[in-house]
């Protein structure tokens, strides 16, 4: 099970509850659910269906793209805390983006164009963007709810 879905269920689901007065009613936290579920159930027998869980759990990522959308439009509507809505939106795509480099359809096309030593790198990188992305949002977060 990816649990990182979990964290965006939850994180999805307060937002659209609190921030927006559930506009969205629960519908992006619904397809998270699904793709938990997905995962969850999906027998791995080979090293294909391990590329289609994690191409699964990268669509997870998606709720990655729909915060920031929501904490831009916060940003835009309340000048007040405009600066520390952008400051998550900006973490939650940084953090997307390492994320995303670790996930075996896009690891495989690197290692077979530059080598098994790409891995370093692209590991490298996973951490500085999460590292960043994270430290961003946790300000971000911290000062927002202030």
């Amino acid at each position: 099970m990816n649990w990182s879905m979990l964290g965006y269920f939850i994180i999805l689901f307060t937002v659209d509850w609190k921030v927006l007065k559930f506009k969205f009613k629960g519908i992006f936290t619904y397809v998270i659910i699904v793709g938990m579920i997905l995962i969850f159930i999906y027998p791995v027998s080979a090293p294909e269906d391990f590329i289609i869980l994690s191409t699964i759990g990268g669509l997870g990522n998606l709720a990655e793209i729909i915060l920031p959308i929501i904490f831009f439009y916060i940003g835009i509507k309340t000048p007040g805390i405009r600066k520390f809505a952008l400051m998550i939106a900006f973490g939650i795509i940084i953090y997307a983006i390492g994320s995303s480099l670790v996930i075996q359809s896009v690891i495989d096309p690197l290692r077979d164009t530059y080598g098994e030593d790409i891995q370093v790198l692209i590991f490298g990188l996973f951490f500085a963007f999460k590292i960043t992305g994270l430290t961003l949002l946790s300000v971000g977060v911290v000062n927002f709810i202030i």
